[in-house]
């Protein structure tokens, strides 16, 4: 994967390329060589001279992959990954990871400290379009979804609620992460309902979401919900009368356990 370096790194540097799966250029340990091997991390040292000129060379010359934790960056020069390195290392990021981290399957982690930075650089107003979009061709839409999800409150209004309710007995894990893949993977295609939401924003929501697949081309909505509370105000959801006169036939439920799928068939966009 990082064959390309052989031909930046020093003669006089003797490293095996092909264990290599993380690049990282560290600042902080000014005892460190210009470069050297962590497992299979190849560390430049951009402290020293030599380990600089070969940081800058390889941002200037080929695209920057650089490794915090297990997110990837890709920005244009070494100044802009300083700055990304240090929020990432701000409490505020880490308490956030730390939060969500035992609530989502491990392969999705990485995504999601890509969310959690493209929200905190997004609120700062700055771009994010780079970091978000180097995720999505390296992770594959998921992290996009990720990334939106977690922008749009889902992961605190919604996710977050669902993992408590493993505590208090009303579902239990294996349940929880099929709800859990259901969000990720079908999030342009449903809708959500939680805790903390009022009757009419969920109204308001749900048909914003309608009127979107309609014009999208989307002929359907899943509706999910859990607990016995947002199962019935599903149900009362579609007998109002805004929200019927865009069906184009009876909706379809399915009751899985405490669980409630409901799909609605759209109307054409007049």
């Amino acid at each position: 994967m990082f064959e390309w370096l052989s031909n930046l790194l020093p003669e006089n540097i003797n490293i095996n390329i092909n264990i290599v799966k993380h690049v990282k250029i560290n600042s902080d340990n000014t005892n460190l060589p210009p470069v050297s091997i962590e497992d299979d991390k190849l560390v430049i040292s951009d402290s020293t001279p030599e380990g600089r000129d070969l940081a800058e060379r390889i941002i200037k010359e080929l695209p920057l992959h650089i490794e915090h934790n297990d997110i990837v960056i890709e920005e244009a020069n070494l100044e802009s990954y300083r700055e990304i390195d240090a929020e990432l290392s701000e409490a505020d990021f880490e308490n956030e990871l730390d939060k969500f981290r035992p609530m989502i399957p491990k392969g999705d982690v990485p995504m999601l400290e890509v969310a959690i930075l493209v929200k905190i650089r997004f609120d700062s107003g700055k771009n994010v379009g780079p970091i978000k979009g180097q995720a999505i061709h390296r992770y594959g839409p998921r992290a996009g979804m990720i990334c939106n999800l977690y922008s749009s409150g889902y992961f605190h209004n919604l996710i977050k609620p669902l993992y408590e309710s493993i505590k208090s007995g009303e579902i239990g894990f294996d349940e929880y992460l099929e709800i859990y893949k259901t969000i990720v993977t079908e999030s342009p295609l449903a809708m959500f309902v939680g805790l903390g939401t009022p009757a009419d924003k969920m109204k308001e929501q749900l048909l914003d979401k309608i009127e979107l697949n309609k014009k999208s081309g989307i002929g359907y909505l899943h509706i999910h919900g859990i607990g016995v509370s947002n199962t019935r105000f599903i149900k009362r959801l579609l007998t109002d009368e805004d929200i019927k006169n865009h069906f184009a036939e009876d909706p379809d439920l399915i009751l899985t356990g405490r669980a409630l799928k409901a799909t609605i068939y759209l109307t054409e966009v007049e």
